[in-house]
């Protein structure tokens, strides 16, 4: 019954585990919302009776299929069966049908129907369908993974003053996102404060719409109504009304009206359409910062919204509603007694003024409850009143995502089957429950991230292949345990209960140290090295439970009638003179950390010896047009540096080959380059200062018009001031936007001339006959036929796309696709991409002018993304000159520094203590001794390597800090035991004794634990090769210093009993489990 209900909890909790994750992957999976276009003609706003298509587009405007889902839902909105108070609209209920080459919907109306009431009907609900069902493993991947774009951003208050994100920003910055169509945008707060913004699968054109959207502040401003123009209006001059330049609308003749103001749009009521009113409005009466809070309300049965404004606010607001009251039809004037609520120079709404208002205020309409909750949304985005500064940007290719994932999938199996075997082979019976605890082990802490929903990173996939090779150490140290208790001939139950119950005291010890410091890495931390933290403390935890619940369980089941057993002691007890070695340990420990000193401070320049996270610059991954080994890399380099670009200098630029195979010759047509950017850092700092200026003025000019004796005259000249400021603003911004682009042509054209293409190269032919489009990319690696046969079918999943065929070519893929109709013509070509752009010019060299080129670039330009998705899908690289590039900021760097001395300054408190508390003070002196010991000799060591120390070095340090822990704890408590049980021995005798006890364990757990960590070296690819290394040096240091700085330093520190006092420990010692007990023989 015992072995029952051990095997009745495990099945508990790997059944919630399982029923958890089919809840997320299977369950919810929540839906998507789309917005429908009528495709009709009107006629003096009438839509004859006859055919009526209707198209569904995503948020992003981007059209999709429509499914009987969507078509349900129109038939419900057409009967009114949705809704009875919409307008009736006769239609053939036999006519609703999908076009099967379209994919739009389709019905045909009987009689002639109004279009603001079939808009109303069809384009004014949304409509949803829930997403497919997820497989039950699956685990969203991080940009790194595959490819996309990322901004970390700083967060500054108008006194200039950096804040932290709330909530609230993070839900705004979201909506903006989501409202310009970028694809699931991603945003969440850092635990410094900062926001992260991840677009998974962006591109280079979405990172430069992100930052844009980005670096709009978001402001929100009520302005009196002077005018309105459009349907609707006073006047209707609506041919009048012209857009300038994007989003920017006058009169097209200034003297009409005698008005020349800047028009303001309103926002359209139905999306995807443009504005179709335009309001001549007054300067702002009040901002955003003026309102304290908004929300949703009812007044006499409407809906409506409710604001409450700030102290100074709520004056202005009485004044300013009082005035535009005064003016009004209310007021018996002859304005328009409108107030106009705008966000980024859109109308939001206008509400009429019908009585002045002070503290709060209530906005009344004809709203549904999706305009309801957008108002407030804007009403809340105005009183963040924050203004965004890019910190880091990042662009990852789609296929160095997708060799990334191949490389970390093969470095997790390989790592699991060899220690799989190393663990059979060694202890053979035993091996069995080492196996099994590892599987369950491996399973529960990939699902406790499914259930969790956390981003499977690359630093995260790093931390699930070490935690394979950490939980093998609790089984060891048990295994151990139970064959010293045979040794000393107790029989197999007695032994297998002392065992679990003897080695549970240093498993508990050993991985909360290591707890400790994966929890300082996931507080500390950001992004990927939080994923690496999170990582590690679930694989803590559910190896713990595996090796001392599941593993325990499963012995007792194999050895359930057995009253012997075997276990394998290859290694033994190794006595040696550990002690007596000392000196010279300490010796060449003194000897190797002052060569770490010098060789980090004097040999080297020490700033060269931190990656771009810590001293801000830019990487780039380069392709070549043929392969370039290391010395014609190092002279390409060397001849920019002699040209001036001192940046360029070999010795100050990182670079590695990318994708090369282990033991290759140094050849490689893709390279990564990392170089710092001090010109960008001055950029950067001169920004700062200028948006606290700015910033500084605007709150002057606010406190002006806001005092008891407003000074507009004041207020004006101040703003006047701040406007001048502006276009330096925007120049440093666009500035140091483009450094990476920078970079990108001095290695084209001074470093490198001929041996990069051209940004949009990788295109080398495109042509399109009527609806047909050919275009021929450029590969890195031959394609395989049954890629290109699945790259055809994910092109053909593309609505407007009928017939979709990919052939091999010469170190290329040829493109065939046909079209269900001609692409149709564009007054804008507004796409920021080199390849969009090459797509242009190969068209227009093809006969193609005006707005038909323009359309055609879009579609094939569009087609041509959607062939890099699918090809990036099935681990092809195409020809890209610069697959991927990232900006990370040099005001970050100093700040990024400090996290990193605090996280290891704070885990090496935090194990002092805690050693201190479990042992005694001077165990926590030796523990801490040994770590001073291994991080500047590991430090020293990467240095002299070449490699340059990023954040995830520093998460392999805090790794290593818990891993030499780990060891130097197993000792400890093997000194403590056996000085209880050997009063007679010397202190130094007890260490010798301790050491070559846990000889066996301490071989076994660093070889399993380093083979894992040389497989990720090996086969994990360039992202992880610095953490791997750092955690090679780091376990054979740890391993060392645990015998001989950490155990020797307890010599010096000891103390000789008094007599009749109690030997230390003798009443410290705890003993966990049903084995405690028994007295080792």
């Amino acid at each position: 019954m015992h072995i029952i209900s051990r095997f009745t909890v495990i099945f508990l909790a790997l059944a919630s585990v399982l029923t958890l994750m089919a809840i997320k992957n299977k369950v919810l999976v929540g839906e998507q919302e789309f917005f429908a276009l009528l495709r009709v003609e009107a006629v003096d706003g009438v839509v004859p009776a006859g055919p009526v298509e209707v198209s569904l587009n995503d948020l992003g405007g981007r059209e999709v299929n429509a499914t009987e889902n969507e078509l349900q839902r129109l038939r419900s909105l057409l009967t009114r069966e949705a809704d009875p108070n919409l307008p009736r609209v006769h239609f053939d209920p036999d006519s609703l049908t999908i076009n099967p080459v379209t994919q739009r919907m389709n019905f045909a109306l009987t009689r002639d129907a109004s279009l603001v009431d079939l808009r109303q009907v069809v384009v004014a609900h949304p409509y949803r369908r829930r997403n497919e069902p997820l497989p039950l493993w699956y685990a969203p991947l991080g940009i790194d993974l595959r490819g996309g774009v990322e901004f970390r951003l700083a967060l500054y208050d108008d006194d200039g003053a950096r804040v932290a994100a709330d909530e609230d920003t993070v839900v705004i910055l979201r909506n903006r996102l989501d409202a310009r169509g970028l694809s699931e945008p991603q945003v969440s707060r850092l635990s410094n404060g900062d926001v992260q913004v991840v677009i998974p699968g962006g591109t280079q054109a979405d990172a430069a719409r992100t930052r844009r959207v980005l670096q709009t502040a978001g402001r929100l401003e009520f302005r009196e109504v002077l005018a309105v123009f459009g349907d609707g209006g006073p006047r209707e001059p609506g041919h009048k009304v012209i857009e300038v330049e994007p989003g920017v609308y006058r009169l097209s003749e200034t003297e009409y009206m005698g008005f020349t103001d800047v028009l303001y749009p309103a926002k359209p009521p139905f999306r995807g359409e443009r504005p179709r009113r335009f309001y001549r409005l007054a300067p702002p009466g009040l901002t955003g910062q003026d309102v304290s809070t908004a929300y949703p309300t009812t007044q006499d049965g409407r809906r409506a919204v409710g604001m409450t404004f700030t102290t100074a606010g709520a004056a202005k607001n009485n004044r300013f509603t009082t005035s535009i009251h005064s003016r009004g039809e209310f007021g018996n004037g002859t304005g328009t007694g409108r107030m106009a609520i705008s966000l980024d120079g859109v109308v939001e709404s206008s509400p009429v003024i019908i009585n002045p208002s002070s503290v709060s205020s209530v906005v009344t309409g004809n709203f549904t409850q999706d305009e309801i909750e957008n108002l407030v949304t804007v009403l809340k985005a105005g009183s963040l009143a924050v203004t965004p500064q890019v910190l880091a940007e990042r662009v990852v290719g789609a296929s160095l995502g997708a060799e990334t994932v191949t490389k970390a999938t093969w470095s997790m199996i390989s790592a699991m089957i060899l220690v799989l075997l190393v663990m059979g082979f060694y202890y053979q019976r035993m091996g069995i429950v080492a196996v099994t605890s590892l599987v369950c082990a491996t399973g529960l802490v990939f699902g406790v991230l499914v259930v969790f929903g956390a981003t499977l990173t690359l630093p995260g996939i790093a931390g699930l292949v070490l935690t394979v090779g950490m939980a093998v150490d609790a089984n060891i140290l048990i295994f151990e345990r139970i064959r010293e208790e045979l040794k000393n001939d107790s029989d197999l139950p007695s032994s297998i209960e002392a065992g679990y119950g003897r080695a549970l005291s240093a498993i508990i010890d050993a991985n909360v140290t290591t707890f400790l410091t994966a929890l300082i890495l996931y507080v500390i931390g950001t992004g990927p090295i939080q994923g690496f933290g999170l990582t590690l403390m679930i694989g803590i935890a559910t190896s713990m439970f595996s090796a001392v619940y599941v593993g325990r369980t499963i012995t007792l089941l194999l050895y359930r009638k057995r009253q012997s057993a075997h276990v394998p002691d290859y290694v033994g007890e190794i006595n040696l003179p550990y002690v007596r070695w000392r000196f010279a340990a300490f010796g060449l420990s003194g000897l190797m950390i002052i060569a770490g000193f010098l060789e980090f401070f004097v040999w080297t320049n020490p700033d060269q010896n931190f990656d771009i996270d810590f001293t801000g610059g830019n990487m780039i991954q380069v392709t070549f047009v043929e392969e370039m080994d290391q010395a014609a890399v190092t002279a390409g380099l060397q001849r920019a540096a002699d040209a001036g670009l001192q940046h360029l200098y070999p010795g100050a630029v990182q670079m590695q080959p990318y994708f090369q195979g282990f033991g290759a010759g140094g050849g490689s047509r893709q390279w990564m380059f990392k170089a710092r950017d001090d010109e960008a850092s001055v950029l950067e700092r001169e920004l700062s200062d200028l948006e606290t200026e700015v910033a500084r003025l605007l709150r002057r000019s606010n406190s002006l018009r806001t005092q008891s004796e407003p000074d507009e005259a004041a207020a004006v000249r101040i703003d006047r001031e701040r406007q001048e400021l502006m276009p330096r603003v925007r120049e440093l911004q666009d500035r140091i936007a483009g450094q990476t682009d920078i970079l990108a042509a001095q290695l084209r054209d001074q470093a490198f001339p001929g041996l990069i293409a051209e940004p949009g190269s990788q295109i080398r032919s495109l042509e399109m006959v009527e609806n047909t489009l050919r275009f021929e990319v450029g590969i890195i690696d031959p394609a395989p036929s049954d890629a290109l046969v699945r790259i055809g079918e994910a092109l053909l999943a593309e609505p407007q796309i009928r017939e979709a065929e990919a052939q091999a070519g010469e170190n290329a893929i040829l493109m065939t696709l046909r079209f269900n109709q001609l692409p149709g013509v564009s007054a804008d070509f507004d796409l920021d991409e080199p390849a969009a752009h090459r797509v242009r010019a190969l068209l227009a060299e093809a006969g193609f002018e005006g707005d038909r080129l323009n359309g055609h670039a879009i579609a094939a330009f569009r087609a041509y993304s959607q062939f890099n998705v699918a090809a990036a899908a099935e681990r092809i690289r195409t020809e890209r000159p610069f697959p991927s590039q990232e900006h990370f900021s040099g005001l970050v760097a100093s700040q990024m520094k400090i996290q990193a001395a605090l996280a290891l300054a704070v885990a090496l408190l935090g194990i002092l203590l805690y050693v201190a508390a479990r042992f005694e003070f001077r165990y926590g002196v030796g523990a801490v001794t040994a770590l001073f010991h291994d991080i500047p000799i590991t430090i020293g060591l990467l240095v002299f390597l070449g490699v340059r120390i990023d954040l995830t070095v520093v998460a392999a340090l805090l790794t290593i800090i818990g891993y030499s822990l780990n060891d130097t704890i197993v000792v400890f408590d093997r000194i403590r035991e056996v000085r209880k049980l050997n009063p007679e021995l010397t202190m130094a005798q007890v260490i010798d004794k301790a050491i070559a006890q846990t000889m066996s364990r301490t071989v076994m757990t660093t070889l399993t634990t380093l083979s894992v960590v040389v497989i990720l070296f090996v086969f994990g690819g360039d992202g992880v090769r610095a953490f791997s290394l750092t955690l090679i040096i780091g376990l054979i240091l740890g391993t060392y210093s645990s015998i001989f700085i950490a155990s020797p330093v307890l010599l010096f520190l000891d103390r000789p009993a008094k007599p009749g006092e109690t030997p230390e420990g003798e009443d410290e010692m705890p003993v966990y489990g049903p084995g405690a007990e028994l007295e080792p023989r």
